[in-house]
């Protein structure tokens, strides 16, 4: 059994027969724009042929061609991979899942494969240049915590409520400072005098008649 595989790109063509589990060689020509050429692609292909799968992203007009060619050559149908949410263990990540082209997706696809659950990065350079993560991002957000966690605990004498005990007695024990103080003291304190706030109340509205006279007055000025 033999599957010719076809990539119709942007610019170029690219084929190869697959045989078991083995590909042949990969072929590639600049079509230019026009499909008439998979024709004879097509004719120069071995007879013994018995299936046919493909990737454009060239338009359907190459598609067409294709299909029209397949089937006076073989007669037998091409299976277009299209781009879905997810296949064969790998996820789209892509809001509307044709944004992510199918020889990209059939890429990722294939990578995920060969790195056997490994995370793998998808260089393609054609016309444009895109990277495409396998697994990378879902392992990377494994570390991050989520929002509301306690990043950083303290343990031991950095504990919170021994600390400034603890820190105290260890300086006396090497010999930095005074004997550690007791918790106690400082409740035991006397809280310092608070100076009296100043009255934050309103000074009372002139009325009607202060307001005129004070007019009045002004206006004589």
């Amino acid at each position: 059994m033999s599957t010719l595989l076809v990539d119709i790109g942007n610019t170029r063509v690219k084929w190869a027969v697959l045989r078991g589990a083995r590909v042949s060689r990969v072929r590639a020509v600049a079509h230019g724009g026009r499909p008439a050429g998979l024709g004879a692609l097509v004719h120069k292909a071995p007879r013994e042929i018995t299936a046919v799968m493909a990737v454009c992203v060239a338009g359907m007009k190459f598609e067409r061609a294709l299909r029209a060619a397949v089937r006076t050559r073989f007669g037998v149908r091409v299976s277009f991979l299209r781009s879905t949410r997810s296949a064969a263990g790998v996820r789209n990540g892509y809001r509307d899942v044709w944004r992510l082209g199918a020889d990209r997706w059939s890429a990722v696809i294939a990578a995920h494969a060969l790195g056997r659950l490994r995370p793998v990065l998808v260089a393609n350079i054609g016309t444009a240049l895109t990277l495409d993560a396998v697994e990378f991002l879902r392992r990377l957000m494994l570390h991050v915590p989520p929002r509301g966690f306690h990043r950083l605990r303290h343990f031991g004498f950095l504990a919170n409520r021994v600390r400034q005990e603890k820190l105290a007695q260890c300086r006396t024990l090497l010999g930095h400072a005074t004997p550690p103080r007791v918790r106690d003291e400082a409740a035991n304190r006397e809280a310092p005098e608070v100076p009296a706030l100043p009255s934050l109340a309103r000074p009372p509205l002139p009325s009607r008649v202060d307001a005129r006279r004070a007019g009045a007055t002004e206006r004589r000025r």
